[in-house]
């Protein structure tokens, strides 16, 4: 946990650097934790080695695991490298892409990087990587499709989906790009409200199961199902509270950009809001459209200094709150190979 810690304040300390060197410097180094760290770091790590373990080489068309990372376990396989290089892969991918998304979008890049570890994106790589990639990928086509390049858009989207079929959900995104609709703020925090206070009225768990059932690539999901059915719902009811209250405060009191990120964030706080006790899987999708806060906190940030202590101030206790309630999904201790 101190490791944790002390990069978060050392990302702190440097987090109105503008120095490429500086930012590829911590590029690098959370990198590199991820890359050397032990198969214990992180609750999903060990499935996947024991899938490495028990795969063949070539393609498996019966096997629920997406092609791609298919072809890089065949490939890993097939040349004798260890599992090493699996998480190497799994955390490199995820990384540059995150990471090159931060650069481009963030006119503190650094800080980019804090927000990207202070609000767990980085530590679900460790945990839920396969997803991750994809994630980053996803991510990565968010900036593309920003940037209108439509091509390079549909290519990260496929290769996301290609690692993990639930990345299929990002098409979603197209609409919001398009678009036009300039949404007054009080119109727009009486919706974050709606959203939040739905879940509490009305059971819509039912609704999304019958919704994914229309998606074949989500069944191999359904044991999170039976899973939540015995241990309750999921999600963080308490601390979702602040998180409205942070998107509400920055609707009424900044002037907000409605580029594609900030339309993917607000619409990951609904979405969120609305399925916050429906079953866990699904939970797995609000990241990715939660991680566009990352661009989207950044670039409230630098109109006030009040505004960039609040989103700090939340970030951390956002990963504090996290450690203490669920030990960072399994990534402690850290423990190196």
């Amino acid at each position: 946990m101190l490791l944790y810690i002390l990069l978060a304040f050392l990302l702190l300390i440097f987090s109105n650097s503008k120095d490429r060197v500086v930012f590829l410097f911590f590029s690098f180094f959370i990198l590199l934790l991820g890359a050397v760290r032990d198969y214990s770091v992180g609750t999903d790590t060990i499935n996947y080695y024991y899938y490495y373990k028990d795969s063949l080489v070539g393609y498996d068309d019966s096997s629920r695991v997406e092609l791609l990372y298919q072809l890089l376990v065949s490939f890993a396989k097939g040349q004798n490298f260890s599992y090493r290089f699996i998480i190497c892969v799994e955390i490199t991918l995820f990384v540059i892409c995150s990471s090159f998304v931060v650069y481009n979008t963030c006119k503190k890049t650094v800080l980019g990087l804090l927000l990207l570890f202070l609000l767990g994106f980085y530590f679900n790589a460790f945990n839920i990587s396969r997803q991750m990639i994809a994630c980053g990928f996803a991510f990565l086509g968010y900036y593309f499709l920003n940037e209108k390049k439509w091509g390079l858009y549909i290519a990260a989207t496929l290769i996301a989906c290609l690692f993990h079929s639930s990345a299929i959900v990002v098409l979603f995104v197209i609409i919001l790009a398009l678009s036009k609709i300039k949404t007054r703020p009080l119109i727009v925090t009486i919706i974050i409200i709606i959203s939040f206070v739905l879940p509490y009225l009305i059971d819509l768990s039912g609704l999304v199961s019958v919704l994914l059932g229309y998606f074949p690539s989500f069944n191999q999901y359904k044991y999170y199902v039976e899973y939540l059915d015995f241990s309750g719902p999921r999600g963080f009811q308490t601390f979702t509270l602040l998180t409205n209250m942070v998107f509400i405060y920055l609707l009424l009191r900044v002037k907000i950009e409605w580029d594609l990120f900030a339309k993917v964030a607000l619409f990951g706080l609904v979405f969120s809001n609305l399925f916050i006790f429906a079953p866990g899987y699904l939970s797995r999708l609000f990241i990715y459209f939660n991680i566009a806060q990352v661009p989207f906190f950044i670039k409230v940030m630098s109109k006030r200094l009040s505004t960039s202590i609040i989103i700090v101030s939340y970030s951390f206790v956002y990963f504090f709150y996290y450690t203490y309630y669920y030990g960072l999904d399994g990534v402690l201790p850290y423990i190196i190979m």
